[in-house]
């Protein structure tokens, strides 16, 4: 089984205190790529902002430079198992003691690729899910399924 998205999700799984039944049972690695080659995941995730709109935006402003601070990027990973946008905090002693993960993660994001350029990417992404849960539970044949998304995903893009 694979999870794509699961930084957030690894201090539960590997809390010892009981509450996780996948405690010790559950490794990180690449993602998997053609050829036994590791594969090429996209960047993504948390990202702050400021809306064009805001009533104070330079107090936005500064908290998102505040929130982007080294330190403070150290303290919510080690609070919440979420990557970190500071890179030297993949080498980081405690974190990586607090979450073995981050070192295989940096091998990832190093050579991570960026999203496909889509307007509307909640369709496309609504498309795929829809498309690859019938296929891997078989209720659809691969083949049909990839020439269904092929269409559809044709038709989202005009």
């Amino acid at each position: 089984m694979f999870l794509m998205n699961w930084p957030y999700v690894y201090a539960k799984a590997a809390a010892t205190d009981g509450s996780s039944k996948v405690a010790g049972k559950f490794g990180v690695a690449p993602i998997p790529g053609i050829g036994g080659h590791p594969g090429m995941t996209v960047l993504g995730g948390l990202a702050l902002g400021v809306s064009a709109f805001a009533k104070n935006k330079a107090t936005a402003l500064e908290f998102a430079k505040y929130m982007a601070t080294e330190k403070v990027q150290k303290e919510w990973t080690l609070a919440s198992s979420q990557a970190p946008v500071v890179t030297s905090l993949y080498s980081d002693a405690d974190v990586i003691k607090a979450y073995p993960y981050t070192t295989e993660l940096k091998k990832a994001l190093d050579s991570a690729g960026t999203r496909p350029k889509v307007h509307n990417y909640g369709d496309v992404t609504q498309a795929i899910q829809n498309a690859v849960y019938p296929a891997l539970s078989g209720k659809v044949a691969v083949d049909a399924t990839l020439t269904d998304l092929q269409s559809k995903l044709a038709a989202l893009s005009k």
